[in-house]
C-alpha cells in the first residue's frame, strides 16, 4: 500500500495575486502604484517578522513586472494591475521554472563566492521583455565581504535588473545597503485578519470549524499566516468527533478562555479557597501554568481597560464576540483599583514562575493577597467547606502544654516530617497550606517551634488563631507530643543558611 503525498494547504493557498494577500495592504498599494506608472525601483527591501508574506509579496512583484499580458495604460493608471497567471513567464515563476527569476537563501549561501557567482549571474541578459529579479533571502546573513561585494552590484545595477531583499533583522542589514533600497515594513497580521484568512481556506475545502477554534488558532500563530495555515493544516486531518475546543486548546498548549472567564469569575467573588483548588488542578492537569498566568493578566488588562471605556476594547481580537460580551459584564464587578492590582499581582507572579521551588506558588499568592488578609475571610470560607477536625485531634482548652516539645524532638525529625504536615493541613485549608509552603521550622524556643518566614503578611495569616490552633493540632497527630508553634520574619538569602541566619535574627537556640 503506497500514500498519496498530497500538497500542503500553505503551498496550495499561496497567494497568486496581490488581491489574495491578506494584510499589508499599504505596501501592496504601493507596488501596484509603483507598477502602474512604470517606476520601478532597482532594489527593494522587504523587512518584518517571519510568515507575514515577505517573500510571497517578492514573487507577485516579480510576476507582475514580467507579466507578458499587460493591462491597458488606463487600468494602469486606475490601479487595476496584477499577474495574469496565464502567460508563460507567469507560469515559470509559479512553478519556480523561471530564467528570469533566481533566488538566493543567503543564510546557505552567505560567503563571497556566492556573491560573486551572484555578479557573474548579473551580466547574462534576461529574455526577450523581461527583467532579470534577484530575491535574497535573509539578506543580513550575508558575510561583511559578501555584503561589500553585493552593495557594489546594487551601485551599479545592469538596466532591466531588480534586487528583492528580504530579512527578519533589518537592524543587522548593512547601513549601506539599506540605503541603496526602497524599504517596506511587513507587520504582523492582526487576529482579526488571521480569522479571515482561515475562514476563506476552508471555504474553498468545503469544510468549518468552530469560530473559537479559529480564533484559538489564529492567537497561536502570533501575526504569522504561514504559521496559521500549517497548525489549520494538522488539525484539519483530525477525525471530525476530537475537533473540540478544549482538545485543540491542549494540543496546542494555549489555554481555553472559558477557563480563564470562570477563573476571573472567582477572582469576583473572592473565594480564595477555590480559586487554590483551581490552580492545583490547573498544575496536576499538566497545563502550562505559564501560559495561563499570561492569559490572566491579558484577561485582567481587557476588563481594565473596559472599566475606564468600553470602546478601548473593542479592537481587541484575542476574544470571540460572545467571550467578549462576557467579559464586559464580568469587568462590572471590579473596580478599577482592583483590576489594576491584578494586573499588577499576576505579571509579578509570572516573573517569580520560573524560579519558584513550588510550580504554582506564585500564582497562589498571588490570588491570597488580592483577596485580602482579614480573618473573616477565612473563617467565612471555613463554613462553607465545614472542616471540621477529627476528635482525636481536639486539644482542650484545660491541657497543660509542656514547657519543651516531644523529648529527643530536633529540627532534623521535624524537617523529615514537614511534608507529611502540609499534605495533613491542605485537605483542612487550603489557604493555611500555601503559606506554610513558604516558611521553614528554624529553631526552637521558650518550648515553641519557631517558623521562620520570609514576609510580615505570610507570618501574620498563619499566627491568626484559628491557623496556629489547626498547625499544632496536625503537629500533635504527626510527630506525638504537644506542640506550639511561634511565627517570626527571618530575613534568609539561601535556604542553606536559613537555620544560621534564622539564630541571628530570633536570637534562639538551635536544637541540632
Amino acid at each position: 500500500m503506497f500514500l498519496t503525498k498530497r500538497m500542503t494547504l500553505y503551498r496550495k493557498y499561496r497567494p497568486q495575486k496581490f488581491s489574495d494577500m491578506e494584510g499589508q495592504e499599504a505596501i501592496i498599494q504601493t507596488l501596484k502604484n509603483e507598477l502602474a506608472f512604470g517606476k520601478i525601483a532597482h532594489a527593494y527591501l522587504f523587512s518584518g517578522p517571519a510568515g507575514t508574506g515577505k517573500t510571497t509579496v517578492a514573487r507577485l512583484l516579480a510576476k507582475a513586472i514580467n507579466c507578458r499580458n499587460q493591462k491597458s495604460a488606463r487600468e494602469r493608471r486606475l490601479g487595476k494591475i496584477e499577474p495574469c497567471n496565464r502567460c508563460v513567464s507567469c507560469q515559470e515563476i509559479t512553478s519556480a521554472s523561471s530564467l528570469d527569476l533566481i533566488e538566493i537563501d543567503a543564510a546557505s549561501n552567505r560567503g563571497i563566492n556566492e556573491i560573486r557567482a551572484l555578479r557573474e549571474n548579473v551580466r547574462f541578459k534576461a529574455t526577450a521583455r523581461a527583467s532579470k529579479i534577484f530575491i535574497i533571502d535573509e539578506v543580513h546573513m550575508l558575510t561583511r565581504e559578501a555584503a561589500n561585494a553585493l552593495l557594489k552590484i546594487l551601485e551599479e545595477p545592469p538596466a532591466n535588473t531588480v534586487f528583492i531583499l528580504a530579512t527578519t533583522e533589518a537592524h543587522e542589514v548593512p547601513a549601506t545597503v539599506l540605503s541603496r533600497c526602497q524599504r517596506f515594513d511587513f507587520k504582523k497580521l492582526t487576529v482579526a485578519e488571521l480569522n479571515h484568512y482561515l475562514e476563506k481556506i476552508l471555504k474553498q475545502e468545503k469544510k468549518s470549524l468552530d469560530p473559537a477554534i479559529l480564533n484559538l488558532l489564529a492567537i497561536k500563530a502570533d501575526g504569522g499566516a504561514r504559521d496559521a495555515i500549517g497548525i489549520l493544516g494538522q488539525i484539519l486531518s483530525w477525525p471530525k468527533k476530537d475537533l473540540t475546543l478544549t482538545k485543540v486548546a491542549d494540543f496546542l498548549g494555549s489555554v481555553d478562555w472559558s477557563l480563564i472567564f470562570s477563573f476571573a469569575k472567582k477572582l469576583a467573588e473572592k473565594d480564595r479557597a477555590q480559586l487554590i483548588r483551581e490552580i492545583n488542578k490547573i498544575v496536576s492537569s499538566g497545563q502550562d501554568l505559564f501560559n495561563f498566568t499570561e492569559k490572566l493578566i491579558d484577561y485582567s488588562r481587557m476588563m481594565m481597560l473596559a472599566k475606564i471605556e468600553e470602546d478601548l476594547v473593542k479592537k481587541e481580537g484575542s476574544l470571540a464576540a460572545g467571550q467578549k460580551q462576557e467579559m464586559l459584564a464580568l469587568a462590572k464587578k471590579f473596580s478599577l483599583k482592583e483590576l489594576a492590582s491584578l494586573v499588577k499581582l499576576f505579571s509579578s507572579a509570572k516573573n517569580s514562575l520560573e524560579n519558584s521551588p513550588i510550580a504554582q506558588l506564585p500564582l497562589e499568592l498571588a490570588v491570597i493577597e488580592y483577596a485580602g488578609t482579614q480573618d473573616v475571610a477565612l473563617e467565612t470560607q471555613q463554613a462553607e467547606t465545614a472542616p471540621v477536625l477529627p476528635r482525636k485531634m481536639e486539644i482542650k482548652k484545660t491541657a497543660v502544654i509542656d514547657s519543651s516539645p516531644k523529648p529527643g524532638a530536633s529540627l532534623e525529625k521535624v524537617g523529615e516530617k514537614w511534608n507529611d504536615v502540609l499534605k495533613a493541613v491542605e485537605p483542612l485549608n487550603y489557604s493555611l497550606c500555601a503559606f506554610l509552603k513558604l516558611c521553614q521550622p528554624v529553631a526552637f524556643r521558650d518550648g515553641s517551634l519557631i517558623l521562620g518566614f520570609p514576609r510580615d503578611f505570610h507570618r501574620d495569616i498563619v499566627s491568626q488563631a484559628r491557623n496556629k490552633k489547626t498547625v499544632e493540632t496536625v503537629l500533635d497527630q504527626i510527630l506525638g507530643g504537644q506542640w506550639r508553634i511561634q511565627c517570626e520574619k527571618v530575613e534568609a538569602q539561601a535556604e542553606n543558611h536559613l537555620a544560621k541566619e534564622a539564630l541571628e535574627v530570633l536570637g534562639g537556640e538551635i536544637v541540632k
